[in-house]
């Protein structure tokens, strides 16, 4: 059996080691990435809701909690950040937010409060360890 180990520093992130059968299963493939419960990776799980989840009515809302829960966790959400100056473009304003919660919140609009405890709930879960509860499938 063949593993991919991500290295950090020298010593192996048991985290990040997948076995290679898992690779035809992208859901699998998330509940592992998402036990490094680094911010890059929620960041891009939020990014993936539409996919991941087509008829969820909630997908916008599930996608912004995802993206709160990361810059809460350390994800650069500056205005200088790549992904907000992509996602701000259009909208001078979006990209002056004072805070990583101030963007997602503008961003979110009247689903804030929503948006707001769905993060909570997700970093309640990944501090618990329950990550088959993230809804991210089976």
């Amino acid at each position: 059996m063949q593993q991919d180990t991500a290295q950090t520093g020298d010593a192996p992130n048991p985290a990040a080691t997948i076995n290679i059968e898992n690779r035809s299963k992208p859901r699998a493939l998330l509940r592992v990435a998402v036990q490094s419960r680094k911010p890059e990776v929620l960041f891009d799980i939020g990014a993936a809701q539409g996919m991941l989840n087509p008829s969820n009515d909630d997908a916008q809302t599930e996608r912004l909690a995802w993206w709160l829960a990361a810059c809460q966790r350390g994800l650069d959400c500056t205005a200088k950040a790549a992904w907000v100056q992509n996602r701000c473009s259009y909208d001078p304003k979006c990209a002056s937010a004072g805070s990583p919660s101030d963007l997602v919140r503008m961003l979110a609009g009247d689903d804030w409060s929503v948006v707001r405890q769905r993060a909570n709930d997700i970093d309640a879960k990944l501090d618990a360890g329950q990550r088959d509860a993230l809804g991210l499938g089976t």
